[in-house]
């Protein structure tokens, strides 16, 4: 009985509160642009903007942060990629580091228009040189869905550049170093696009705005949720959601490790920028995102992409990760490097310097 009651009473519960999603500033235009340490994007919103130059930049990367995280999570691969003549741009995505209101999820169509804007305004700083977008973890989502979505197009739709094949070891080629070093699994499909063309040849039109990439990297993606993802689970996050939107959590007893780098895991926690008490609502997004990113990746057959991923990740479960190597796999021109010691946060773990470099040699043109 009184689970029937409680069962019954579930849409007067859920009618009691909706989830907070940001909008984009009304009544506000502008034309995507960076100036001093800010991203300005189409609507005005001023992002908090990291940046690393060498010299002369020789490629540019856009770099996408994970969630509860901010800009400054490239410092160590960003400072080596510019000793090496790459450029590398990182802003705080809307309700994360530093952008009011903090905490609050600001939704896919507005993360995936902020990607797009700054990719706008890196090419603009910087003609003439490839582009590429660094997705980690949920900022790998974030990437997927702005491509579906043609938020993003790609520079190599006409042809104009294409990156050198992998060849193994064996036959001569050099190979990435999670081969050489870790002796992980690395692969690379050069199958044509789905027949259906891709979402950047469907959104040309008038007045569409086309934003190119020449590569895509993807770093721990996160990309498990919808139909990868516990039914229960999911259902009682929805429940949540709609009840105690903004009741705040903090995951600390999930015992899960991101990476083997204790010392930065200790600055992490001391860093005021990083959120430590997460909102229901923007668990409920994240996940929601998650599921779209998961079937996204099916839906991609350009740019290039580069996958990385970490045997220890304890955050993004490997059924998923795999199933979406095998769907871009399928679809794109895809590069994929395993690290069988690698944690989530790949880029800096104890041993990131080998991703970093793996990274240097895929955009080498």
């Amino acid at each position: 009985m009184r689970r029937l009651v409680l069962f019954l009473l579930l849409p007067l519960l859920a009618a009691c509160a909706t989830p907070q999603v940001q909008t984009a500033h009304p009544n506000a235009s502008a034309a995507p642009s960076i100036t001093g340490d800010r991203l300005i994007a189409r609507d005005g919103a001023q992002l908090p903007l990291e940046r690393w130059l060498p010299g002369s930049a020789k490629a540019v990367i856009v770099a996408l942060h994970g969630f509860n995280d901010y800009a400054r999570a490239f410092a160590l691969p960003a400072s080596y990629w510019a000793r090496h003549g790459v450029a590398t741009y990182a802003y705080d995505q809307r309700g994360f580091g530093r952008t009011p209101p903090r905490g609050v999820w600001a939704g896919e169509q507005l993360l995936s228009s902020d990607l797009a804007d700054a990719v706008v305004a890196v090419r603009a700083a910087h003609p003439g040189v490839p582009v590429y977008v660094l997705g980690e973890s949920m900022g790998g989502a974030v990437a997927l869905h702005a491509l579906a979505m043609g938020a993003l197009c790609n520079g190599n739709l006409e042809g104009e550049r294409n990156l050198p094949s992998r060849q193994p070891a064996a036959s001569g080629g050099a190979p990435l170093r999670s081969e050489a070093k870790q002796g992980a699994n690395a692969q690379e499909s050069r199958q044509p696009a789905a027949s259906g063309g891709t979402p950047c040849e469907h959104s040309r039109g008038a007045g569409a705005t086309l934003q190119t990439i020449d590569g895509l990297i993807l770093v721990s993606p996160a990309v498990w949720g919808g139909d990868a993802m516990n039914p229960f689970f999911r259902g009682s996050l929805w429940l949540l959601a709609h009840m105690i939107p903004a009741e705040k959590f903090t995951g600390s007893n999930l015992k899960i490790q991101a990476t083997d780098n204790l010392l930065l895991l200790h600055e992490m926690a001391r860093d005021p920028n990083i959120i430590k008490g997460t909102r229901v609502d923007a668990v409920y997004g994240i996940v929601g995102l998650m599921g779209h990113a998961y079937g996204d990746a099916a839906k991609i057959g350009t740019p290039p992409i580069l996958l990385l991923t970490g045997g220890r990740d304890e955050v993004i479960p490997a059924g998923p990760l795999n199933d979406i190597r095998f769907m871009l796999g399928k679809t794109s021109k895809l590069t994929s490097a395993h690290y069988p010691e690698g944690y989530h946060m790949l880029l800096r773990d104890l041993a990131g310097r080998d991703a970093w470099e793996d990274i240097l040699e895929w955009m080498r043109p």
